[in-house]
């Protein structure tokens, strides 16, 4: 069971905005629909690669196959993309009104996506954790990590990771972080992101052990049983957690937290993919990695190449490339 600890105020607008977030009450069975839709949308890849390219992002609807239609997927990321600029050294009353324009655009735009208040409620969440998470970790780099996709061991599958964008201090509490459950543990879900609530943070204890969602930037932490360097902190009295770390860490490197014994053991075998158990760490797979990172240097010249070729002779014919990056 994560420790748990009660906010200690400082004065950053992380810690802020944190605290307000920290106060939202969610139904789960709008944060699996929102969670879903709005992560894929925004964060997943639009343009099309080859298979050791392709990035398909997980997501907390039990159904696999959920999604929304392309053309809005598209227009939902297109709205996001045409906000996240005030993210950049944003304030916190820069993040709460970047949460409530992209709610207000969203409904302009989709309706049918917000259909009553708690789905405002989710959406108003997710959003304005984005200007101060989902956004920080993309775009800001004074929050101290960064958003990134990385190849995972064995070479066949692409998935988020939460690097280190400056060195970290031990015991340094990540905001930028957060996550938070809902208030109750009832919808069907995925399990990709599943904690159990802390005593401190219940008011009612019944089904208290009982597993809830877990959304906000924090999943996107990957797991180690061993090499970990960070771990979960609940906050109390609160829904939330914050993530602190264990150990110094150094710039560049990834933030890993023990997601605890059983949460891989509904996989076939209940083997743990982590690179503690799959021997990512090995000097084999350290060895691939070193080859890789030798050969991407060369590779990024070639890529920069091509895209500067393709800004001439998009010039040339009197347009504009501004493809989002993902």
């Amino acid at each position: 069971m994560p420790p748990h600890t009660e906010w200690g105020a400082t004065a950053t607008d992380e810690y802020e905005v944190a605290d307000y977030l920290s106060t939202f009450k969610l139904d789960s069975d709008k944060v699996v629909e929102i969670d879903s839709w709005l992560i894929t949308s925004i964060f997943q890849q639009q343009k099309r690669k080859k298979a050791s390219r392709t990035h398909h992002v997980q997501q907390l609807h039990p159904d696999a196959a959920f999604k929304l239609d392309s053309a809005t997927a598209k227009g939902l990321q297109t709205i996001f993309e045409k906000n996240k600029g005030t993210l950049v050294h944003c304030n916190f009353q820069n993040a709460i009104d970047f949460g409530k324009t992209m709610h207000k655009e969203i409904k302009a735009a989709y309706p049918e996506l917000v259909a009553s208040r708690a789905h405002a409620l989710v959406i108003t969440w997710c959003l304005a954790r984005c200007s101060i998470a989902y956004g920080y970790i993309v775009s800001n780099p004074e929050s101290g990590v960064r958003l990134r996709v990385r190849l995972f061991a064995g070479g066949n599958e692409r998935g988020f990771s939460i690097t280190s964008t400056r060195d970290l201090v031990q015991h340094e509490v990540l905001y930028s972080l957060m996550g938070l459950m809902p208030d109750d543990a009832k919808a069907e879900h995925s399990r990709l992101s599943e904690i159990e609530p802390h005593p401190s943070q219940l008011h009612n204890k019944a089904n208290a052990e009982k597993p809830r969602i877990l959304i906000g930037p924090i999943r996107f932490i990957n797991h180690a049983c061993r090499s970990y360097n960070a771990e979960y902190v609940a906050v109390k009295s609160k829904l939330a957690f914050v993530v602190q770390t264990t150990k110094a860490i150094k710039s560049g490197e990834e933030i890993f937290v023990n997601y605890g014994d059983t949460y891989f053991e509904d996989l076939p075998g209940g083997r743990c993919p982590c690179r503690d158990c799959v021997g990512e760490g090995s000097r084999e797979a350290k060895s691939k990695i070193e080859s890789e990172d030798s050969e991407g240097g060369s590779k990024q010249e070639a890529y920069k190449a091509r895209r500067k070729r393709k800004k001439l002779r998009a010039t040339v014919g009197g347009k504009e490339d501004i493809g989002a990056s993902h």
